[in-house]
Formats: C-alpha cells, sequence, structure tokens
C-alpha cells in the first residue's frame, strides 16, 4: 500500500506528465492563432496601427508557457529518478522503462548550432542549409521532449493500474491550458479591431471629401474625369483622381493625376501630355503649357488640403526643358530633376528603331511632396 504522500506524488507527476505537453504545445502554436488575428485586422479591417498590447500579451504567454513547462519536466524527470519513486515502483512490481534521451538532446542541440554557424556563411546555399538545420533542430529536440514525457505518463500510469490507483482526469486543466492565452488574445485584440475600423471609417470620410472636391474643381475644365471613390473601396495607400483635358480617346490629350492619402491631403501630382510626332517642337511645347495651364488652374480650385505648397506650383515646363526638347529628336529620351522645388520632368519615347503603333512620347512632370 502506498502512503497518502506517495499516492499525492503519483497524481502529482501524472498531471505534470499530461499538462506539460500541453503547455509545450500551446507555447508553439499560439504563434499561429496570434498570426490570423493579425491577418483578419490588416486584410478585412484594413488596420493600420501595430496591435502592441496584443504581442506583448502573446510574447508574455510564450514566455509563461515555456517555464511552465520547464519546470514540470525537469520536475517529473528529476523526481521519478529519486528513492520516493523507486520506492512507488517497487512497491507497484513492475518493470518501467529508463530510456536515455542524452543522445537525442545533444543531437537536436548540436545540430540547430551548427544550423546558426552555417547560417552567418556569405554563400546562400550554405546559409539557406543553415536555416534548415536550425528547423531540423527545433523540431528534433520537440520529438525528444515528447518522446520524454510520454515515456513518463506511460510508466506512471503502468505504476497506477498495478497499485490500482485511479488517476485524475486531465480535460479541464487542459481545456484552461488552451482556453486561457485564446481568451487573452482575443480580448486585447477586438479593442483593437474596433479602433482598425475607426479609423477606416474617418479615414474613408476624409479622402472622400478631398477626392469628390478636385474631382469636381477638374470637372470644370476638363472633358472627362476619373476618380477612386473611398466609400466605394478603402485602399490604404491613397486614391487617384485623374482629369483629361478632352475625352478619352482622342490624341494629342494631356491629363493631371492627383494622389490624396487617407488624411483628406494631396500628396503627388503628376501632369502628362501625350506628344503628336506630326506636329513641330514649338507647337507640342505650346500645347503642352496651355493643357497643364489649364489642369493646374482648375487644380488650384480645389479647396483640398496638400501636404506642401509645391504640389500645386504652375511653372512646369521650365526653360532649360524646352531648350533641350527642342535640341533632340523625338525618339530620344531625357529627363531633368529639380530637387529644390520636388519637381521631375521628363520626356519619354521609344528609339526610333523600335518605334511602332504600340508606342508612344509624352511629356511627364511630376510634383512630390517637400518636407
Amino acid at each position: 500500500m502506498l502512503t497518502k504522500k506517495e499516492e499525492q506524488m503519483l497524481r502529482k507527476y501524472y498531471s505534470r506528465a499530461v499538462t506539460s505537453l500541453s503547455f509545450f504545445t500551446v507555447a508553439l502554436v499560439i504563434g499561429g492563432f496570434w498570426i490570423l488575428l493579425e491577418m483578419i485586422g490588416d486584410i478585412a479591417l484594413n488596420s493600420q496601427a501595430p496591435n502592441n498590447v496584443g504581442l506583448y500579451v502573446y510574447l508574455g504567454i510564450v514566455l509563461v508557457y515555456m517555464a511552465v513547462f520547464l519546470y514540470q519536466l525537469i520536475s517529473v524527470r528529476f523526481g521519478m529518478r529519486g528513492k520516493k519513486w523507486a520506492a512507488v515502483v517497487e512497491k507497484a512490481n513492475v518493470a518501467v522503462s529508463q530510456k536515455d534521451y542524452s543522445a537525442q538532446a545533444s543531437a537536436a542541440v548540436g545540430l540547430a548550432a551548427l544550423g546558426r554557424m552555417m547560417g552567418r556563411s556569405d554563400n546562400e546555399r550554405i546559409s539557406g542549409a543553415g536555416q534548415a538545420a536550425q528547423v531540423a533542430g527545433g523540431i528534433a529536440a520537440g520529438i525528444t521532449v515528447f518522446g520524454m514525457m510520454f515515456e513518463a505518463r506511460a510508466n506512471i500510469k503502468k505504476v497506477a493500474q498495478a497499485l490500482e490507483i485511479k488517476l485524475p482526469s486531465a480535460k479541464r486543466q487542459i481545456l484552461t491550458i488552451v482556453g486561457i492565452p485564446v481568451l487573452l488574445l482575443a480580448g486585447v485584440t477586438v479593442p483593437h479591431y474596433m479602433r482598425a475600423i475607426e479609423y477606416t471609417e474617418n479615414a474613408r470620410q476624409n479622402a472622400s471629401a478631398s477626392v469628390m472636391e478636385v474631382a469636381e474643381a477638374l470637372q470644370n475644365v476638363c472633358g472627362y474625369v476619373y476618380y477612386e471613390d473611398p466609400m466605394e473601396q478603402f485602399r490604404d495607400y491613397g486614391y487617384t483622381v485623374r482629369g483629361y483635358v478632352r475625352e478619352i480617346g482622342e490624341s494629342n490629350n494631356s491629363y493631371v493625376a492627383v494622389e490624396i492619402d487617407n488624411e483628406g491631403f494631396i500628396c503627388e501630382t503628376s501632369y502628362v501630355y501625350e506628344a503628336d510626332l506630326s506636329r513641330t517642337k514649338e507647337e507640342n511645347l505650346d500645347q503642352a503649357g496651355e493643357d497643364f495651364a489649364l489642369l493646374n488652374a482648375g487644380l488650384k480650385k480645389a479647396e483640398a488640403p496638400v501636404r506642401s505648397e509645391n504640389l500645386l506650383r504652375g511653372d512646369l515646363l521650365r526653360e532649360d526643358f524646352r531648350e533641350l526638347f527642342q535640341e533632340k529628336a523625338y525618339y530620344e529620351g531625357f529627363r531633368l530633376d529639380y530637387d529644390e522645388v520636388g519637381m521631375d520632368v521628363s520626356f519619354d519615347t521609344d528609339p526610333e528603331e523600335e518605334y511602332d503603333e504600340y508606342s508612344s512620347s509624352r511629356i511627364y512632370v511630376y510634383l512630390e511632396e517637400m518636407e
């Protein structure tokens, strides 16, 4: 017969042998649940801010669960090598397995260490093999741990059966071990989702007001206006309003493209003129200047905030560009940078020997936000 303390020890070791694997498994797989929650926030709810509270909770769960797992693993392994356990086994009069896992553990640690060394190599193949070795070492370590605890659990059950002692069910404990981190992560993520929904709705309204303002202003001077409606589809990178001087499909057309961010600010502008190679250089320059001036005047009437005033500047085709455009052939592209005003002006075309019905030539002006 076992003493009361020996029965308590038997049940304690069994409970730890079972729950330790749950702690270990949850510590490994809870990262997948955390990634799933983040993906829902990023993809479905367009979350723009990191969920730092959730990240800290996730890391805390992993650290606590791994600490509990290691404590239970060590206490069971060393406890079942002690005199008190040996006395219980002797009373049960059964043979228990005592497999030596030192070789497997050393191999797993060695493989992971080798992988870390190989990972520092400048050779891509060796570095890739090192990463694979680290993964293999981690898997081997996990298999070793599971083997140790399964063996311990089997030994305890064998002893308990021989002594006719009923072991406690660990189902509730396992459900608790699994449920607590899930509830914790869900609890800190839901408020993050609510903030993301609120941000998205505010961003839609801010962007929509500016998009409509710019679109209406350009409609007064353009033959065709295209815009992306934030109320129809949210875009985390912003929205485009494009105004064409003439109807779509007409040759020798020009347009302005206005980029608006989710705070409702104009953050980029660009102007494009489709050059007509049958016309003279001077005629193309005059037409481009006239079209750009018309588009710029329409844009300036929009009461939408801008990130920097240079985005609305009107002197787009400077004299040095005009001179270089007239000097070069229609099939020679070039670009001029005006960093002091945040502007690039280029003539984009194809070489004469490659020019065909799919080719085009255009004057392109790009204005970016200045700090």
